[in-house]
């Protein structure tokens, strides 16, 4: 419990601030696909999009210190090797390139990674833990703010944006987003209600209570066309927005979401820096990615210590 406080504490600090800044820079986001298999992987670049809101984060602490994740990247200024911002993280790719059908064959995933939209043009540095459990750069990217490919018009949210817990600009806090998966128009009012009472669950539980002040909580669901969440293994189908699924890996209970792309669509017009996915499922499951999102089964008997357990793999590697 003290290293979880100690890492919750060390995040905290790292993401939020007692400064608010006079203009933030909008948020520059790099869609590129992560393929290959259990010993090989390539990066390619997707697109570079300016999302429709400043940067959420905190800009007086730009670079990551706490050495947490199996990949980093890094954003650097390419005549002197200086780096202007930076974040560990983790992927599904990674944790896909463990399994027996990374054995058997390639894969490709949409990976995503924000940051605030630079002046000038940028190196785009992904590094990987080598052997020695050192970071090692396996792909970089030139990227130019002013270049006239990158996307500035972005598709419309057919949904709004609920403010579930507000404690101050989001530049001065920790912003989460909570996103509705399967969620029918008719239940968003349950979505709701599941959003403010796992948010003040958690916020209940250390050493997230001591720090409730530091949080901010924004929810949205796009409508689903039918309740519930995709469930293969005992013949629950549903289509999902953003690819949310149990099954993933083949294991019953861990669930994901797959289509990167449509998910950050929905999730650019809130400020967040971290992801919650609640399913619309009664069945025990989840998941959480460092640096990537929370997934949480909002119906399940257990989902209050789902919640904050897997939030901790998501927001400090845990």
């Amino acid at each position: 419990m003290k290293r979880i406080a100690m890492l919750v504490t060390v995040f905290v600090a790292l993401l939020s601030s007692a400064v608010t800044n006079a203009s933030e820079p909008q948020t520059m986001r790099v869609d590129y696909y992560h393929t290959g298999n259990a010993l090989t992987e390539i990066f390619s670049l997707h697109q570079v999009v300016i999302e429709p809101l400043p940067w959420p984060g905190n800009l007086s602490r730009t670079t990551d210190n706490t050495n947490r994740g199996l990949y980093l990247f890094e954003v650097v200024e390419p005549i002197t090797n200086k780096v202007l911002f930076s974040r560990g993280y983790a992927s599904i790719f990674g944790e896909w390139q463990h399994t027996g059908e990374a054995k058997r064959m390639h894969r490709t995933f949409h990976e995503s990674v924000r940051f605030p939209n630079p002046e000038k043009p940028v190196r785009l540095r992904i590094s990987k833990r080598d052997d020695a459990n050192q970071f090692a750069a396996i792909w970089t990217q030139m990227i130019d703010p002013d270049d006239m490919l990158v996307v500035r018009k972005v598709p419309p949210l057919d949904a709004k944006v609920m403010q579930v817990m507000n404690n101050g600009p989001a530049e001065n806090k920790v912003d989460v987003l909570i996103l509705g998966d399967g969620f029918t128009a008719g239940e968003m009012g349950e979505f709701e209600r599941h959003c403010k009472e796992l948010t003040e669950e958690m916020m209940h539980v250390e050493p997230f209570k001591a720090h409730k002040q530091d949080f901010n909580f924004w929810a949205i669901n796009v409508p689903a066309a039918e309740s519930g969440t995709n469930r293969p293994s005992n013949g629950t189908f549903r289509w999902s927005r953003i690819g949310a699924t149990y099954d993933a890996f083949r294991s019953e209970r861990y669930v994901l979401a797959f289509d990167n792309q449509r998910m950050r669509e929905i999730a650019q017009y809130a400020p967040y820096e971290f992801l919650i996915i609640l399913t619309n499922s009664e069945t025990y499951g989840g998941g959480g990615i460092f640096g990537l999102y929370t997934t949480v089964a909002a119906k399940n008997e257990w989902r209050s210590y789902l919640m904050v357990h897997e939030f901790g793999h998501h927001f400090a590697a845990l």
